[in-house]
């Protein structure tokens, strides 16, 4: 069973560290203990990292994650959510890595 988070927020470092052929030499798949290994997944995966194109890199990585996906490469049980609680006249915006940063809270007109 595995957890992971994203300091970045980009959904590719959660999958090169958990499903990218491991290559230690090049730092990739670094957790993948199941030894999963897909050439075509690595090359999905590698060109939604190169791309500046955001539309590009989201069909990419959602290519990669469909196909990872098919192929049980994991078996998710549950998805976390964050949840944050905050009066009527503050605001927050929600972050994807789900950390909280009381420098970002604001007060609201």
């Amino acid at each position: 069973m595995i957890g992971f988070g994203s300091a970045s927020g980009l959904a590719t470092s959660a999958l090169s560290t958990n499903l990218e052929t491991r290559d230690m030499a090049r730092g990739r798949g670094a957790s993948n203990d199941t030894q999963y290994s897909d050439p075509e997944f690595d090359r999905l995966l590698q060109r939604a990292e190169a791309t500046f194109d955001d539309d590009e890199r989201t069909a990419l990585v959602r290519q990669a994650t469909r196909r990872a996906m098919e192929d049980q490469a994991i078996l998710p049980v549950f998805h976390m959510k964050a949840a944050w609680g905050l009066r009527r006249d503050l605001a927050m915006p929600p972050r994807g890595d789900g950390y909280t940063f009381a420098t970002t809270i604001r007060t609201t007109p």
